[in-house]
């Protein structure tokens, strides 16, 4: 799916990695034989899973719904050099642009994981912080209620 979604070398670097720990040499024939026809596959998979429209999303493709033109590996480097130096920018960015960003620049080794790790940690707390605060101040405003809503909650048969 990372292919069809986001065309970059890294995938076969990460097929690399997963080959070297799943080495398919390994496995019985019968299993072996299995895998390489799901691996011819899977690319024709994909597209067809990254191309269709279901009703559920209201038409759009997965990769339409996915904005993935917005999360290219390109792009989400190009970020993650704009935060280093403007950091505020991270904070205003979604969650899910923040996942995507620090994820790309660990995968292109950018950062170590143990960044990775302090990063997410400090958004998930800005994040939990922002979503109580904003709880907060919608709780703390009074109900507004219609001119004709004393009548209705006091109409009787």
């Amino acid at each position: 799916m990372g292919r069809a979604l986001f065309p970059h070398p890294q995938w076969d670097t990460l097929e690399k990695i997963w080959l070297s720990y799943y080495p398919p040499k390994e496995l019985e024939t019968e299993k072996r034989n299995l895998l390489s026809l799901l691996v011819k596959t899977m690319p024709a998979l994909a597209t067809l899973i990254a191309q269709h429209r279901p009703k559920s999303l209201r038409g759009a493709s997965m990769q339409e719904a996915l904005q993935t033109d917005e999360r290219q590996p390109t792009r989400l480097s190009a970020l993650f050099q704009e935060w280093r130096t403007s950091k505020s920018k991270m904070y205003s960015a979604s969650p899910t642009m923040v996942f995507a960003v620090i994820g790309q620049a660990r995968a292109e080794g950018s950062i170590t994981p143990e960044t990775e790790g302090r990063i997410f940690a400090e958004m998930l707390k800005y994040w939990a912080l922002r979503d109580t605060l904003d709880t907060a101040v919608y709780c703390a405003k009074p109900a507004l209620i219609p001119s004709t809503a004393p009548s209705l909650l006091f109409e009787t048969n």
